[in-house]
C-alpha cells in the first residue's frame, strides 16, 4: 500500500489542481463501478411495488412548496428528483428557495440548506426577517439545519446529505448556489456536478434543489425578457436541464418585462413528474420585503399565448 501510495503522489505530483481533481474523479467512479449491478428485477416479483404505483395514481407526491398554485404546476417536491430554480441576477431565486424551505420546515420535516453565498448568520438574518419568528420560536418551531462550512465543492454534497438523512431524517436539500460549487464552471465540469446531484438524490431518495444562474447575453444584458427564457439559457451544459426532473425560473419583473415592487412570478421550463401545460405554466406570487406569499392567482392562460411571446393581462 506504502508503495502504491508513493506512485500516486508521484504520477500526480506535475499535475495542476484541475487535473488533480479530474483523476480524482476517475478514481471515485472507478470505485463506484466496482459493485456489480447485474440484478434483474421480473415484473412477477414486484407485485408491493406495483400496488404502491396504483395506489399513488393522481395522487398528491412529495412535498408541497407551501404554495398551491405552484404546488399543482410542479406536482411536489419528489423523492429523488432534482428541482432547479434559475434566474436573472436579484430576480428572487434565493429568496424563492428559503420560503420553500422554511414552509416545509414548519411542516417539522426536516430540511438542509447549503448556503454557499451566505455565513451562517446572514442566513438566521434571512429566517428571521421571513417568518418573523424570535430566535427561540424558531428553535422550536422550525426542523431546518445548514452546514458548518462554506467552502465547499461539489465532492463535499453527499457526506452532507448522508450525514443529513441519517442523523436528522432529512427529506430535501437546498444548495445555493450551484456556480459556487465548481471552479470554471466548464462543460466538464458542469456535467459532472450534475450528475453528482441527480445520483445523490436517488441514492438517498431525497429532493435536490439546486440555485442556478442564467447565461448572459453580449455586454453582460440577458438575452431576452424573463418569460421566454428557456432551459438551454441556464449557465452550464444540456446536461443540467436533462438530468432535472423540474425547472422553474423566476422575477421580480412583471409580464410586461417591468419591475414589481408587489408581485414575484414563477415560470415551470421542465416537469417530468407531472403533465406540463406549456401555454398555462407562469404562477404570480405576492412579495412583501423578503416574505413571499400566496395572494395572487395564476395569471397566465391561453388567451395569453401569442406569437410574441406572454401576454400581460390588464384590468
Amino acid at each position: 500500500m506504502e508503495y502504491k501510495l508513493r506512485r500516486i503522489k508521484d504520477l500526480t505530483a506535475e499535475l495542476d489542481d484541475d487535473e488533480v481533481v479530474d483523476a480524482l474523479d476517475i478514481i471515485s467512479d472507478r470505485l463506484i463501478d466496482h459493485a456489480p449491478k447485474d440484478g434483474i428485477i421480473h415484473i412477477s416479483e414486484a407485485l408491493e411495488e406495483l400496488e404502491v404505483a396504483e395506489a399513488e395514481k393522481g395522487t398528491f407526491l412529495g412535498l408541497s412548496t407551501g404554495y398551491s398554485t405552484l404546488d399543482a404546476k410542479m406536482g411536489g417536491l419528489e423523492p429523488g428528483s432534482v428541482v432547479l430554480i434559475g434566474g436573472e441576477t436579484s430576480n428572487g431565486k434565493s429568496m424563492l428557495a428559503i420560503n420553500i424551505a422554511l414552509n416545509i420546515a414548519k411542516e417539522m420535516t426536516n430540511v438542509l440548506y447549503m448556503s454557499l453565498e451566505m455565513t451562517r448568520k446572514q442566513v438566521w438574518k434571512r429566517v428571521m426577517a421571513i417568518t418573523d419568528m424570535t430566535p427561540a420560536r424558531m428553535a422550536e418551531e422550525l426542523d431546518f439545519s445548514v452546514q458548518e462550512s462554506f467552502n465547499l465543492e461539489y465532492k463535499d454534497i453527499e457526506p452532507l446529505v448522508k450525514k443529513a438523512v441519517e442523523e436528522k431524517g432529512c427529506e430535501i436539500i437546498f444548495v445555493d448556489y450551484l456556480q459556487y460549487l465548481g471552479r470554471g464552471m466548464t462543460e466538464k465540469e458542469v456535467a459532472k456536478m450534475s450528475q453528482v446531484i441527480k445520483r445523490v438524490a436517488l441514492k438517498y431518495n431525497v429532493c435536490m434543489v439546486v440555485i442556478v444562474s442564467l447565461r448572459k447575453g453580449s455586454g453582460g444584458v440577458e438575452k431576452r425578457k424573463w418569460f421566454d427564457t428557456e432551459i438551454e439559457e441556464l449557465m452550464g451544459t444540456a446536461a443540467l436541464g436533462y438530468d432535472a426532473d423540474v425547472v422553474v425560473i423566476t422575477s421580480r419583473k412583471n409580464l410586461e418585462n417591468e419591475f414589481d415592487h408587489d408581485k414575484f412570478f414563477v415560470k415551470v421550463l421542465k416537469n417530468r413528474n407531472n403533465r406540463l401545460d406549456f401555454h398555462d405554466r407562469i404562477v404570480e406570487l405576492k412579495w412583501d420585503m423578503m416574505k413571499i406569499t400566496e395572494e395572487y392567482r395564476v395569471v397566465t392562460g391561453h388567451p395569453l399565448a401569442t406569437a410574441e411571446g406572454w401576454q400581460a393581462i390588464h384590468a
